[in-house]
């Protein structure tokens, strides 16, 4: 991080690690990305609950690359909870 960039790109930094050291990575990534005041883009497959409550955002795609969520998780993800319980429970077409 010499130059100081304005995004911070990161692809799965917590691969391969376990619960506890991985929480240290993306603990130090926060703290980073607010000293620094970084938008940082992040890939994690599978976060532990505690590490996904502690996202501002989240882009979840589904399958084909298409957009399922973008936007706040909300106070112990209940925006995201919201939006989701929200929808009718139909499955999307396999045609679309």
């Amino acid at each position: 991080l010499v130059v100081q960039p304005k995004v911070l790109f990161l692809d799965e930094p917590s691969s391969n690690l376990g619960v506890n050291d991985a929480a240290l990575v993306m603990g130090a990534v926060r703290r980073s990305t607010d000293a620094m005041k970084l938008i940082t883009l992040v890939t994690i497959h599978q976060p532990s609950k505690k590490m996904f409550e502690s996202f501002d955002d989240l882009l979840l795609l589904a399958k084909g690359g298409r957009v399922a969520y973008c936007g706040e998780l909300g106070p112990k993800s209940q925006t995201l909870i919201s939006h989701f319980t929200s929808l009718s429970g139909k499955s999307p077409s396999a045609s679309a």
